[in-house]
């Protein structure tokens, strides 16, 4: 009896049957298959949730409060400006702070029109990194104690 030639990907084998040369799925395959990605996923998300984000913390934690530095937030706000105007944000006053770790800090609270999340705060938060950019947290809801009403 002569071996038959599997036709296929060159290169790649395949663990289904073939039936007139042509791979044919196999659903007991795919079974398994899926439920081991869908228990990777949960390991992975479940994983996650007590991460710790490297950025300065929601309220000011042993921080030296400076004066109004209305350059370094408005370079702050700056890129966010149109999407503040388009959503109505209200800002409250700008709190700036000196942290050992994170250097100038910018904090502005904000209220989201239609919105009363209270006792609740929104919260924009902007750093400089040491490479010199802008990085901004925007946080909704938090249970943090509010830096001031919106203006």
């Amino acid at each position: 009896m002569r071996a038959r030639k599997i036709k296929g990907i060159p290169g790649v084998a395949f663990g289904g049957r073939t039936l007139n040369g042509v791979h044919r799925f196999r659903w007991r395959t795919l079974v398994p298959l899926a439920s081991l990605y869908l228990l990777l996923f949960l390991v992975v998300a479940l994983s996650a949730e007590g991460v710790e984000l490297d950025i300065p913390s929601m309220a000011p934690e042993g921080e030296n409060v400076l004066p109004e530095n209305t350059t370094f937030a408005a370079e702050c706000l700056l890129p966010w400006n149109d999407l503040i105007t388009k959503t109505g944000w209200v800002l409250g006053a700008p709190l700036v702070t000196q942290s050992e770790r994170w250097g100038e800090i910018l904090r502005v609270d904000f209220k989201i029109p239609g919105e009363d999340l209270s006792p609740l705060v929104n919260r924009l938060i902007c750093w400089r990194t040491p490479a010199g950019n802008l990085q901004l947290n925007v946080a909704i809801g938090q249970k943090v104690p509010p830096l001031g009403k919106p203006n």
